[in-house]
């Protein structure tokens, strides 16, 4: 540790006579013994009991974890759909065979293709819609009276040009 410069070397032999004083003399019967206890009870013990905290802590996250991966996942699972056999075996089964890449259909082949044929119109009875009833509001009188808002008048604001820095 460095010493400040502007230390004032007045006080120094004051303070060394001062603690010569505090430290005369013996020290009592048993003090050394009684340090030395004092040292020893705080002193903690070998870092037995932090490794097992911490394996306990990580254990129980492990535990969480997969609880939660558990409670995810379906209870059975799910078996993929059986492939489709033909009842008849002069029929083959699954799609029937591509004789046109849909790659290659471009132009007007192509739109052909994707616009399907016009639905026919159906003529349909009108229908006839019957007018709810229903009876005004009335405003209770509470006691309080209304408050009557003044509309907004819309002003023209005319600003002159900013004249152009050079």
């Amino acid at each position: 540790m460095t010493e400040p410069d502007d230390r004032d070397d007045r006080f120094d032999p004051h303070v060394d006579e001062a603690v010569r004083q505090m430290v005369a003399g013996e020290p009592a019967p048993g003090f050394a013994r009684l340090v030395m206890a004092r040292v020893e009870a705080s002193t903690p013990r070998a870092g037995f009991a932090f490794p097992w905290r911490v394996a306990a802590m990580g254990a129980a996250a492990a535990a969480i974890a997969l609880v939660m991966l558990l409670s995810r996942r379906p209870a059975s699972p799910v078996a993929p759909p059986a492939p489709a056999v033909a009842s008849n075996p002069s029929i083959p089964a699954g799609p029937p065979p591509v004789t046109e890449p849909a790659a290659l259909a471009t132009g007007p082949r192509l739109a052909a293709a994707a616009t399907p044929e016009p639905v026919p119109l159906v003529e349909l009875d009108p229908i006839t819609i019957v007018p709810i009833g229903l009876e005004p509001i009335e405003l209770l009188d509470t006691g309080v009276a209304l408050v009557e808002v003044a509309p907004l008048i819309v002003e023209n604001l005319e600003i002159s040009p900013l004249e152009e820095h050079q």
